[in-house]
Parts: structure tokens; sequence; C-alpha cells
């Protein structure tokens, strides 16, 4: 099976919500919640609307062809991109998107308000405190690939691809958060250093997982990858 690379599309979205997941578990971990595939995608939108750079590896043939099989998204730090009107599009995209999430949560789509609400806030305040401190350039927002497709080498040539794009602007610093519902393990053995480390899942309550970690990871790189 053959694979081909290329910057995410809006019809990629059905599918990067289908490989998230088993990852974004949102109906076992918020008793209440409804709609999952919506969150999902949800998810999916949010990290796209962040990201200055996609990036997705599809199958090039058989019957799954054009279809999602990995995809990373990063964010570069405030001030790494040029362009005003591009930076002030960016935040008017987001505005926009927060107000339609809020409208639809007003609503009850996602199902109770208190659970949808209670994994937002502790998503966002576990990642205030997990980057608190921490100077880089980019931060890799995601990086999946599916569970069927695994150890196929997509998760490092995606790496390697967003690395090389990002010598060209002179981004040196990255970083990312993951944890063990994740192979972390994958940048242990990547060349990556563990900067952080707190207990707990990404937007999970920490009290129902105590045993679970969250890594904060990140990689200096000299010149090109």
């Amino acid at each position: 099976m053959s694979y081909i690379f290329r910057p995410y599309r809006h019809s990629d979205k059905k599918n990067c919500a289908r490989i998230i997941a088993p990852t974004w578990r949102f109906d076992m971990y918020f008793p209440g919640t409804k709609n999952t595939d919506v969150l999902n995608a949800f998810v999916i939108d949010w990290f796209r609307l962040h990201s200055d750079y996609t990036d997705t590896a599809v199958r090039e043939d058989g019957d799954s062809r054009d279809t999602c099989a990995a995809f990373l998204f990063a964010e570069i730090k405030s001030g790494g991109l040029p362009g005003l009107c591009r930076a002030v599009q960016k935040k008017l995209l987001i505005f926009f998107f927060y107000l339609r999430i809020f409208v639809l949560w007003l609503f009850g789509f996602y199902g109770k308000r208190g659970p949808v609400r209670k994994a937002f806030r502790e998503y966002r305040a576990v990642q205030k405190k997990l980057f608190k401190g921490v100077m880089y350039d980019a931060e890799i927002l995601c990086l999946f690939v599916d569970e069927k497709l695994q150890r196929r080498g997509l998760a490092k040539s995606l790496l390697m691809r967003f690395f090389q794009w990002a010598d060209k602007l002179d981004l040196k610093s990255f970083v990312l958060a993951t944890d063990t519902d994740c192979n972390y393990k994958f940048y242990d053995k990547g060349g990556f250093t563990r900067l952080k480390e707190m207990s707990g899942c990404l937007g999970v309550p920490q009290a129902a997982y105590g045993k679970s970690r969250i890594f904060l990871y990140g990689i200096y790189l000299e010149g090109n990858a």
C-alpha cells in the first residue's frame, strides 16, 4: 500500500475524527455527553483553525484511495509567520468558531452542558499549566496515525516533512503534549526530550485517572531535519 502526502482538506475531517476517536473518548470520560462523532469533528476543527501547517498521509491506491491514514497539524508561536492580515484573519475565524460552538453548547447539542463545559475547561487548564514557562518556536498540535496502519513509518515521515518545512522558516525548537492514552514512547525513541510530566490525561478529570500521565516533549534541531 502506497501513500502520498498533501495538506489537510475539509473532506478529510470525517476520517481524521475517526482516527482520533479511540483517544478522545468523550462519552466514557464525561457521562452525559452525546454526539461524540461531532465532538471529535470539533476537535479536528479546533486543531485546524489554530494550525499554520497541516500535512496528511493519504492512500494512493485501492478501495480506500485518497482516504486519510495519518495527519499532523502544527502552530507557529505568535509572531512566527509574517503578514498582519493573515494573523487577523486567523483570529476572526477562531472567534466565530468558538461563537458557533458556544451556541450549540448552550442549546444542548453536545449533551448536558455541565460535562461538556468541564471537559473543555479542564483541557485548557492542563494545557496552560503544562506550557507555563516553556520557550519554543512551534507546537505540534497533533500527530495521529490510524490504529490499523501504525508501524509503517507514517508518523516519522510526517515529522520529517514538517521539520524540513520549519527549517525554511528558521524554526528550531518544537514542543508537543501527549499522554499515556497515546503512543508516547514513540517520542522517547525519536529524539524528543521529556520536558514536563504531570498526573492525568489531556482533558480528563485527574481524579478519575490517577495512574495516567501527561507529558510535554521538546526537540531542538540545528539545520535541516
